[in-house]
């Protein structure tokens, strides 16, 4: 209980607290870290873990994870205003101030689990996540809804003795945060150590993007905005592994509730949207082995000038650059520099595959019966477009190469 005597001009902190139903009571906030002016307005229990306390003062926020014998400030970036009540609700501590409105410490399993804190690493039990299409993200001072995944480490460690990944409830690897570096911002490390301490990655609940070329632009889709598929509710896994020692919790997504989306739907989205990812990367990824080859008949047409041989290098080498631009020119429109250039040329495979998938993934929903049509009719165009490039790579490619080899210079090079 917290109570208060500044009216009389006493102005020290009262939390007092009784084990036998009001019998007896005793002062759990003298001298023990609460300045002796910081008078008392509010007090609150922690539903889930005994001992765990948080008070509110005349100017600011502290918690004591030891049933009061000592206390510690949970001032961080909170205003030092008079808070008037504290409440923990959803495993958020939410609290009213005298000035500065409402503030809510969201997520305060770290808060929960802190007393495990050893010689050993520790991976916090992460909160469940909320899948919603609903705003706020990293950093951005409003609510987020993406998931914070918490450990700590007793010492420094090589880079390449820890690893940390997200596993979905069939055991596949979802994310690996040493190649998604992105969610890592707020982990101190660099390219030789991860540090001692506390530190937390954020998962946004996407599955890897689809990887397209950095020079694509488009008014629906941008390579350096790409998202993923949305991680399906269920209980996925956090693994945490530090010198080959695996520590692993669950990690429950769950639905907003406030949408009435049945499991199956989702289950068909993530499919169908993770298809077109494949598709996707498929496609650009020939796109990289194309302009590849390009670029390498043309420096072999650079470098024997003067040859007695360069002018049929120039015959092949340009025969087959033209063929594969033409295959180009269906997958990909390379002449847009702006999202509204789209207006001003026709739309290629990669424009009408990535508006797709941006149609696919934006809402909560099944895909529709024009959506799943759509899928066919790319995946045949994209099989017309490319056959003749396969075409290319098994016979010009080589006989190129032959050719090449054949004068003594060296071939064709293909990933």
């Amino acid at each position: 209980m917290a109570v208060y005597n500044y009216r009389n001009n006493d102005f020290k902190p009262y939390i007092i607290v009784t084990n036998d139903y009001g019998e007896s009571w005793k002062i759990i906030s003298k001298n023990n870290g609460i300045p002796s002016d910081h008078f008392v307005r509010a007090v609150a229990e922690d539903p889930e873990r005994k001992g765990l306390l948080y008070a509110g003062t005349e100017f600011g926020a502290y918690v004591s994870f030891n049933d009061g014998k000592s206390w510690n400030s949970l001032q961080m970036n909170l205003p030092h205003v008079p808070i008037t009540d504290m409440e923990v609700t959803q495993n958020d501590l939410a609290i009213s101030t005298q000035g500065r409105g409402f503030w809510i410490l969201d997520k305060i399993n770290v808060l929960q689990d802190i007393h495990l804190i050893d010689d050993k690493p520790l991976l916090f039990t992460p909160e469940p996540a909320l899948r919603t299409n609903l705003g706020g993200g990293r950093r951005s001072g409003g609510i987020r809804f993406e998931n914070d995944i918490s450990f700590y480490l007793p010492r420094d460690y090589n880079v390449d003795e820890i690893e940390l990944f997200i596993k979905d409830p069939s055991g596949n690897i979802v994310v690996n945060f040493q190649e998604r570096t992105s969610y890592l911002f707020d982990v101190d490390y660099d390219e030789e150590k991860v540090y001692a301490g506390t530190h937390t990655v954020y998962w946004d609940l996407e599955h890897e993007e689809p990887k397209i070329q950095k020079d694509f632009i488009s008014m629906y889709y941008s390579a350096s905005r790409g998202n993923g598929p949305l991680a399906v509710p269920g209980t996925y896994t956090v693994e945490l592994n530090v010198q080959g020692e695996v520590y692993s919790k669950p990690l429950e997504v769950r639905m907003d509730p406030r949408w009435k989306i049945s499991a199956q739907d989702l289950e068909m989205q993530f499919n169908v949207s993770s298809e077109v990812v494949g598709l996707i990367n498929e496609s650009q990824e020939k796109l990289s082995e194309m302009r590849g080859i390009v670029s390498q008949i043309t420096k072999f047409i650079s470098l024997t000038e003067g040859k007695d041989y360069h002018s049929e290098v120039k015959d092949l080498g340009n025969s087959i650059i033209e063929s594969i631009k033409n295959v180009e020119n269906n997958l990909y429109q390379d002449k847009i520099e702006t999202s509204q250039d789209e207006i001003n040329y026709p739309r290629k495979w990669t424009n009408h595959i990535t508006h797709l998938y941006d149609r696919l993934t934006t809402d909560d929903q099944a895909p529709n019966d024009g959506m799943l049509d759509r899928v066919q009719e790319l995946k045949s165009d994209y099989e017309r477009y490319i056959n003749p490039y396969q075409e290319i790579v098994s016979v010009d490619v080589p006989n190129f190469t032959k050719f090449l080899r054949e004068k003594g210079a060296m071939g064709i090079i293909l990933d």
